[in-house]
């Protein structure tokens, strides 16, 4: 059940981000922290952190793996505040850092940005609240701030994503023109890849190819999953995200899940770190396997989400093989996209025991040969030969 916790967390602290009219108060329980904590070390290999909600406070701490610099050590200690933004001290390495001194620094930041009102009502503005409301939860008031959010993006553009959100807003209207021309009715991923794709190869003669093929399998994430893709969109662009309606009916083998799987996979693994990528899909299957309303485990969408992650790692890798990439799936077809018999060949709709009892968990050893086996399998269509492959657990 960890990942429900970790998502829930995630979609209140997204949600209350993005509705800047009102102001929000998020209950953050240790269960939700522990949860997304175990996906981070799953997930992201290099990074270890850990969270605790204390009596009168909370404490995160970092531990990030150098290689053979070694490792750096990070923590940040917030104390509760009934009026304003807490008071924050951090500690980087061996050098404490006291919230006064944090406070001073966050106030120079804000000031840079030359916005009013002063900083301090600006921070204080943005969190008004942070309480530990009993042993284990505490509550923070949000009401967020988009100038603030657009400014310190500004100040810092290593942080902000790699797609070029006017591009992805370029192949996004074009797609979903082409779909609203194209009518009702179930419609080929496969043939929406490959005319996509036809424009990403013409576009990349004279522009940078990297930059196509990102906005293009995002755009066409955001396409595919309709509704279900406005956080997606705003990731790109966190306040002038494009109007995202209802999906179409896509189908790839057969099913209207893939395409989801796989463009969603595709998007994600642009955006963030393969491996968590990879962990977001494993999850997002256990999730469903122990959930009552939940498909249950199925191998069928693990293979779309790691072919649409290994998609999405091209697109960030050798640009020789990147126009491979391109030219494979301008000329896709749905068994150029996924191995149509060998889906058939694994199994899904796993309970949660069910999944136990034969694999353990995603780290057992018997897990991971099945993931060998889908990588295999890929491995065979002439497309993924130029793609990376991503770590197995």
């Amino acid at each position: 059940m960890d990942s429900v916790h970790a998502h829930q967390l995630a979609s209140d602290l997204l949600d209350a981000l993005q509705d800047p009219s009102r102001n929000h108060a998020v209950t953050v329980t240790q269960v939700q922290l522990d949860a997304l904590e175990r996906l981070v070390n799953h997930g992201v290999g290099t990074i270890r952190p850990r969270f605790e909600i204390g009596k009168n406070g909370a404490v995160a701490d970092i531990t990030i793996d150098l290689g053979q610099k070694g490792y750096l050590n990070l923590s940040a200690h917030v104390r509760e505040s009934r009026n304003g933004f807490p008071p924050l001290a951090l500690r980087i390495g061996s050098v404490r850092v006291p919230s006064k001194v944090t406070r001073w620094l966050l106030n120079r930041s804000v000031t840079a940005l030359d916005l009013p009102p002063t900083p301090e009502a600006r921070l204080d503005r943005f969190i008004t609240r942070f309480v530990v409301s009993r042993p284990g939860q505490a509550v923070v008031n949000i009401q967020p701030d988009p100038e603030l959010f657009e400014g310190l993006k500004a100040m810092a553009p290593h942080f902000s994503t790699s797609v070029d959100p006017a591009l992805v807003r370029f192949y996004y209207n074009s797609l979903l023109d082409r779909d609203l021309r194209s009518g009702v009715g179930a419609k080929s991923f496969a043939t929406f890849v490959n005319t996509t794709f036809r424009i990403v190869v013409q576009r990349s003669e004279r522009r940078d190819p990297a930059a196509e093929t990102r906005a293009a399998l995002v755009a066409l994430s955001m396409i595919t999953l309709g509704p279900d893709a406005k956080n997606l969109a705003r990731m790109v662009a966190p306040f002038d995200a494009p109007c995202v309606p209802e999906p179409s009916l896509f189908t790839l083998a057969g099913r209207t899940d893939l395409p989801k799987h796989f463009s969603l996979s595709a998007a994600l693994s642009i955006l963030f770190a393969d491996r968590f990528s990879r962990a977001a899909g494993e999850w997002k299957e256990l999730s469903d396997s122990a959930a009552s309303g939940g498909t249950g485990f199925s191998f069928v969408d693990l293979m779309a989400d790691r072919a649409g992650l290994r998609l999405g790692m091209a697109a960030n890798g050798d640009l020789s093989l990147l126009r491979e990439v391109q030219y494979g799936l301008a000329y896709v077809g749905d068994e150029r996209l996924l191995p149509v018999a060998a889906l058939r060949r694994l199994r899904e709709g796993l309970s949660y025991k069910a999944f136990e009892e034969q694999y353990v968990s995603i780290n057992d050893e018997r897990y991971r040969q099945m993931i060998a086996q889908i990588d295999e399998e890929l491995d065979r269509i002439p497309l993924y030969k130029a793609t990376p492959k991503p770590d197995i657990g």
